[in-house]
C-alpha cells in the first residue's frame, strides 16, 4: 500500500484624515503614529494566546503608516516583534508576511542587525509553513548570517534548529542532524532551545522506524519545553511522543495524547498545528482500522490546510485518504485522492512523495482491474524512480513498484486469455 505519512475592549486608534496633517513625515503625524503603536503594543502583550481582530486589523493599519516613519522605528520593531509569533499562530501567511518584509527592508535603512536577522528568521518559518522551501531557506540564511555578524549564539541555534526542521521535512536527514549538531554547540546545558534540536532528532527517528530512540528524544524535548512553560510547545512535544508511541503500536495511548494536544490547540486557536494532530489522529484511527473515524479527522484537517495554504501537508492528507478509500473500495474517491496528491507533489518538487502517491494510484487501478492504464502510471514511476535514490522511501518504492509491475503483467495476461 502506499506510505501513510508522518507527519489560529477598547476604543480603536484609527487612522487620520489625509487632510489633517501635512505630510505622512509631519511631526504631528510622527507623534500620532507614535502613540498608536505604544497603545498597540501595550495590548499585544497583555493577550495570551490569539489577537483580537479588531486589535489585529488596528495593528496592520497602524504599521501600513508607521514602517515609512523613520522616527517611529523603535516602537514599529517592537510591534512587528510582539505580532510576529501571534500572527504565525493565527494561520496568516502571505498578507503578514508583506509587513514583515517591509520590516526587513526599514530595520536595513536603520543598520538594525538584530532586528532583521529576527524578522528574516519569522519569514523564513512562515515561508516553511506555506511550503515554500527555497524561499525559507533563503531567508532563515540571512538570520543566521546576520546572528553570527553580531556573535549572538542563542539566536543562531534557533535558527539552526528551524533549518534542521526544513532539512527534516525534505528528508535531508544528514544535513538536519549536522544543523542540529551546531546549534548544540551554541547552547548551555540547560537552555530550552535544546527541546527543538531534540525533537527534529525524534522525528528523525520516527521516519527512520527506530521508534523507542524517537521516545526517547521526544520526552527529552517534552522536559524541556514544560521546564519552559511553553503551553504551545508542551503541546508539540506531547503530539511528537504520541507519534513515537504510534510507531510501537501502542494506539490507545497515542489517541489519549493526540485528544488532549487537539483540545489545547484549538482552545489556542493554533489552527496548523491542530491539523497536524488532525492528520496523526487519522493516521492512527487507520492503524486502528477504523477507517471512517480516520477519513473524518482527515477532511477535517484538509480544511485547515487548504486555509492555511499548507502545501505538503495537504499532499500527505490526499495520499492517506486515498489509502483509507481504497481500503474501503471506494476506489473512484481514491483515485482523485491520489491524483489530487500527485500534483501537489510534483508542483513541490517532492519527487519521492510524489513517487509514493503515483504507487497509491497505481494499486488503485488494480484493485478496480484497469491494467492496461496501471502499467502506463507504472512505466512513468519506474522512469523516475532512479533520480530519487536519497529518499529514505527508496527502498521501498522499488520494492512496491516491481511487486505492483508484476501484478499489472500478471492480470493483463489473464485477461488476455480470457477474452
Amino acid at each position: 500500500m502506499a506510505m501513510n505519512l508522518p507527519p489560529m475592549v477598547s476604543t480603536p486608534t484609527t487612522a487620520p484624515p489625509a487632510s489633517t496633517y501635512a505630510t505622512p513625515h509631519s511631526a504631528s503625524f510622527g507623534r500620532y503614529i507614535e502613540a498608536g503603536l505604544q497603545e498597540m503594543l501595550t495590548r499585544v502583550a497583555a493577550t495570551e494566546n490569539l489577537v483580537d481582530e479588531e486589535d489585529r486589523q488596528q495593528a496592520w493599519h497602524l504599521l501600513s503608516f508607521a514602517l515609512d516613519v523613520e522616527v517611529s522605528w523603535p516602537a514599529t520593531r517592537a510591534l512587528l516583534l510582539a505580532l510576529a509569533p501571534k500572527m504565525e499562530q493565527a494561520g496568516f501567511r502571505a498578507d503578514w508576511l508583506l509587513y514583515l518584509e517591509q520590516g526587513v527592508q526599514a530595520s536595513r535603512q536603520q543598520c538594525d542587525r538584530l532586528a532583521e536577522a529576527e524578522l528574516a528568521l519569522q519569514i523564513g518559518i512562515v515561508q516553511r509553513l506555506m511550503s515554500n522551501f527555497e524561499r525559507a531557506h533563503r531567508w532563515l540564511t540571512v538570520s543566521l548570517e546576520q546572528s553570527a555578524a553580531l556573535n549572538q549564539l542563542r539566536n543562531q541555534a534557533r535558527v539552526l534548529n528551524e533549518l534542521a526542521w526544513l532539512d527534516y521535512l525534505q528528508q535531508h536527514y544528514q544535513a538536519a542532524v549536522e544543523h542540529v549538531e551546531q546549534a548544540m554547540t551554541k547552547l548551555d546545558h540547560e537552555d530550552a532551545e535544546r527541546g527543538m534540536s531534540y525533537r527534529v532528532l525524534g522525528m528523525i527517528a520516527i521516519n527512520q522506524e527506530r521508534w523507542q530512540e524517537a521516545e526517547i528524544y521526544h520526552r527529552q524535548a517534552l522536559a524541556a519545553f514544560e521546564a519552559q512553560g511553553d503551553v504551545r510547545k508542551i503541546a508539540r512535544g506531547l503530539a511528537n511522543l504520541a507519534g513515537a508511541l504510534l510507531g510501537q503500536e501502542r494506539l490507545q495511548e497515542a489517541i489519549v495524547y493526540y485528544q488532549q494536544v487537539a483540545a489545547l490547540f484549538e482552545e489556542v486557536g493554533d489552527s496548523y498545528h491542530l491539523a497536524i494532530v488532525q492528520m496523526n489522529l487519522g493516521r492512527t484511527y487507520y492503524q486502528d482500522h477504523q477507517l471512517h473515524q480516520a477519513i473524518l479527522y482527515y477532511h477535517q484537517a484538509e480544511v485547515l490546510l487548504r486555509k492555511l495554504h499548507d502545501r505538503l501537508n495537504l499532499a500527505h492528507t490526499y495520499t492517506n485518504l486515498g489509502n483509507c478509500n481504497r481500503t474501503l473500495l471506494s476506489l473512484t474517491v481514491a483515485e482523485e485522492n491520489f491524483v489530487a496528491a500527485m500534483a501537489l507533489y510534483e508542483e513541490l518538487g517532492e519527487s519521492g512523495w510524489h513517487l509514493n502517491a503515483m504507487d497509491g494510484l497505481v494499486m488503485t487501478l488494480l484493485a478496480d482491474q484497469r491494467f492496461d492504464q496501471a502499467l502506463e502510471w507504472l512505466e512513468r514511476a519506474l522512469a523516475i524512480l532512479p533520480t530519487v535514490q536519497h529518499t529514505s522511501n527508496y527502498a521501498y518504492l522499488c520494492r512496491s513498484l516491481n511487486e505492483h509491475l508484476a501484478e499489472a503483467k500478471r492480470g493483463q495476461e489473464h485477461r488476455s486469455r480470457h477474452s
